[in-house]
């Protein structure tokens, strides 16, 4: 070893039981060699050719950042969409989309004028979803879909239905997917797998012009410390387009131009879909490449916010409504034994309690076949009772959750499904107490990348305004949530040998604080700010000189 980097002078939280702190850390082709004391690995530093030395001046030294579910290529196609996030008011809603629609004329742009974000909730004057009419208002020649912030149900307006051959005369072939008023007349609302369908024809760019959007965005990342990411991004492009996308972004990340750790959770909509997508698996990397595919993706339900998470006792503030089941039992059997037998891990996103059951119950029957030890796990897993919650551990499943969540959540989730569900719901400390490996993620872009919300909510148990707290003793410790971010990430993908620790032999990915996050006041956590990160001992951000 010639060259090296030399960080001493730091307060390193490693997450590694085996050594929990350390204070200097010497880094050698993109790995850590040494972590221990500042003598020891100034010592071995002298005996390199060249080392770079940074002193860190007390700065907490944590494993960067891995967002254990994401939607990474969407996030970066948001720049072509209007941003509705925040809109408090459906005049403003109104107001954002207008302009969106001024700039979409002078930009002489075609197809579909898109927005999303919105949340129905935070509206101050009315709390509903915006109608068709309403949109034709903003334009009744230009097609306009705006979507939820859940991105499970979307509003269009009659030239949006018009271009989408969505009709009076034929939604009935659709059932609940699509919504009508009082008078029976379509209100432009669409949910689920149709409005899969709707966005499916929407214009995209190619699979160069998303890789380029990639590239951009991750800088956004890196400036917060995320370093790896598990991200679902069939959704957003064509089927056609999904094989060269995937090929794409290894090829992105194998030439260095994507520097994020990349890990699919590779989405596929039925069986069909499932076996022609694990033929691709072996050709796309394998655990501790620069990109693989860690997880075939199946949705299983809707959202709690659009009420089409599917529910066993139904919606108390909607009666009748048990939401969205996307697969009968068999099928959804099917699809998990399929992965199963070929060594695959599956991510199934569930979020009533209904389709917890569901996907826990596919997994056990997998098991029950065949022993074999793959890494399935829930994605949400929102809505639970105390039964479900012990078939975590019983079933070796992993649970993959959003602790900012509880910032919307925790203010609808009794009036959604009663205050007994409610009570044994979000039990983010349940997971680790029993075992369960817990990984930490945003859900981006339906909430932001940054980490720290996400690590406040989980610590505090309050909204991000501090209103709370909401089922204070499923409240866990600073240093076990930036596990459940780092190290617990790590294992999700089936990489626990190659990151999410600072170990000897570890990959250097890691990031310097502003501020020590797990010695202060939780509340600090949100003024937080990263002031280097760094892939590979490569520095790719940095606010300090």
């Amino acid at each position: 070893m010639k060259s090296g980097l030399l960080i001493a002078n730091a307060r390193i939280e490693t997450m590694d039981p085996s050594q929990p702190e350390a204070q200097a850390a010497l880094i050698c082709e993109g790995k850590f060699v040494y972590v221990g004391s500042n003598a020891r690995a100034k010592s071995l530093a002298d005996g390199l050719e060249r080392c770079e030395q940074l002193d860190a001046g007390g700065r907490l030294m944590i494993p960067g950042f891995n967002d254990a579910h994401m939607h990474f290529l969407h996030r970066a196609l948001m720049d072509r969409t209007v941003d509705l996030s925040g809109a408090n008011s459906l005049g403003e809603l109104y107001a954002r989309l207008q302009a969106g629609r001024d700039a979409y004329i002078q930009r002489k742009q075609t197809g579909f004028l898109q927005g999303e974000g919105w949340n129905q909730d935070h509206f101050q004057d009315e709390k509903r979803f915006p109608t068709r009419k309403e949109l034709d208002g903003i334009s009744p020649d230009i097609p306009i879909i705006i979507y939820r912030t859940c991105h499970h149900i979307a509003v269009l307006n009659s030239a949006g239905l018009n271009a989408m051959g969505i009709s009076r005369e034929n939604a009935s072939t659709y059932g609940n997917l699509v919504g009508r008023d009082s008078e029976g007349e379509l209100n432009g609302l669409v949910k689920e797998s149709l409005l899969d369908r709707v966005t499916a024809q929407m214009e995209l760019p190619d699979v160069e012009e998303m890789g380029r959007l990639m590239q951009k965005t991750q800088n956004r990342l890196l400036e917060k410390g995320i370093t790896s990411i598990q991200s679902d991004d069939l959704c957003s492009a064509r089927p056609e387009q999904h094989r060269a996308l995937l090929k794409h972004i290894q090829a992105l990340c194998a030439s260095g131009k994507i520097r994020l750790r990349y890990s699919e959770q590779l989405y596929v909509p039925d069986l069909a879909r499932e076996l022609e997508a694990l033929t691709w698996i072996p050709e796309l990397g394998k655990p501790g490449d620069h990109f693989h595919v860690s997880a075939i993706k199946i949705i299983g339900d809707g959202s709690l916010g659009a009420r089409t998470a599917h529910l066993r006792q139904g919606y108390r503030d909607d009666p009748g409504n048990h939401g969205i089941a996307f697969y009968d039992q068999p099928t959804l059997d099917e699809m998990v034994a399929r992965a199963h037998e070929r060594g695959v891990a599956v991510a199934i996103h569930a979020i009533g309690d209904g389709a917890v059951d569901s996907a826990l119950t596919a997994i056990e029957r997998a098991r029950l076949k065949n022993p074999a030890p793959v890494r399935h796990g829930l994605v949400h897993c929102q809505i639970t009772d105390r039964a479900l919650l012990s078939r975590f551990a019983q079933a070796g499943a992993l649970a993959f959750t959003q602790p900012v969540f509880l910032d919307y959540d925790s203010h609808i989730v009794r009036e959604r499904v009663g205050n007994e569900l409610a009570e044994t719901s979000y039990a983010f400390h349940a997971y680790v107490k029993m075992g369960v490996c817990e990984a930490f993620g945003t859900d981006c872009p339906v909430e932001d990348f940054d980490p720290m919300p996400g690590l406040y909510c989980a610590v505090s148990r309050r909204d991000l305004k501090g209103e709370g707290p909401y089922l204070p003793d499923e409240a866990m410790g600073m240093q076990k949530a930036v596990a459940c971010y780092t190290a617990s990430g790590a294992y999700a993908s089936g990489e626990e040998a190659f990151k999410g620790r600072i170990r000897a032999g570890m990959l250097a990915d890691f990031v310097l604080m502003d501020r020590d996050i797990l010695r202060l006041p939780v509340e600090e956590c949100l003024q937080a700010q990263v002031d280097a990160t760094y892939v590979g001992g490569e520095r790719l951000y940095t606010r300090i000189q």
